[in-house]
């Protein structure tokens, strides 16, 4: 009765995880339509949504595949742009910070008289370890780090998506997406959807556009609930 009850459950999460991932491709394919069509307003929402649905589906993925974590209200908008935000900052520390351990490591095999030991350990790291090595020998303090991974990373402003949750600011972006508000004596328009441009909709598919990516990525890492 009780395995019965858990394979229930099992293919009803299974389900649930295909809806989240066709809705999130949906949303982003629609969003590209839409940008086609010069909708930049449409883009944005679309966008948002995309997004926050990719990260719902990583979320009740890791929840599935590790029941024993904490839960998140995955329901909540403030959570799922933080889960978005915390995915495109370990990519931003691990891409820089490999690529500065590879340039400390051709620099250090330079050296006109080095040391074999630390050029054996050294030599011996790579991935995650090269990653920590750096991490937590050259910088001071972790906000230090996350300053040179700002500096050097090439999409520094999916760095903000989380703060931008916390903050309110993408619920503000999506409001103005979405609506007119006018101000309280009728006078005058405080904001509308006309006034997103291009580079807006730019911005917002592209984070849309990783979103899809992180889905792909929690396929990668847990394929079997």
């Amino acid at each position: 009765m009780q395995q019965n009850r858990s394979q229930n459950t099992l293919d009803f999460i299974m389900l649930a995880l295909d809806a989240i991932e066709e809705n999130s491709r949906r949303l982003y394919f629609e969003a590209l339509g839409a940008l086609n069509a010069e909708h930049f307003a449409t883009v944005v929402a679309l966008s948002i949504f995309s997004f926050e649905e990719a990260a719902k589906y990583v979320i009740l993925k890791r929840q599935a595949k590790q029941p024993e974590l904490p839960k998140k209200r995955v329901f909540r908008h403030e959570v799922k742009h933080e889960e978005i935000g915390e995915f495109f900052w370990y990519w931003a520390i691990f891409s820089v910070l490999t690529k500065t351990f590879e340039d400390f490591k051709s620099f250090t095999s330079a050296l006109p008289d080095p040391d074999p030991k630390a050029m054996e350990m050294i030599q011996g790291l790579s991935g995650g370890n090269a990653v920590d090595f750096l991490r937590y020998n050259m910088f001071e303090s972790e906000d230090e780090m996350r300053a040179h991974v700002r500096a050097h990373f090439p999409h520094p402003d999916l760095l903000d998506v989380a703060t931008a949750g916390a903050n309110g600011t993408i619920e503000a972006i999506r409001r103005q997406a979405l609506y007119v508000d006018p101000s309280p004596d009728l006078n005058s328009v405080l904001s509308s959807p006309i006034s997103i441009g291009g580079s807006d909709a730019d911005e917002w598919l592209k984070i849309a556009f990783f979103g899809q990516e992180y889905i792909k990525l929690a396929k990668r890492l847990w394929n079997e609930i």
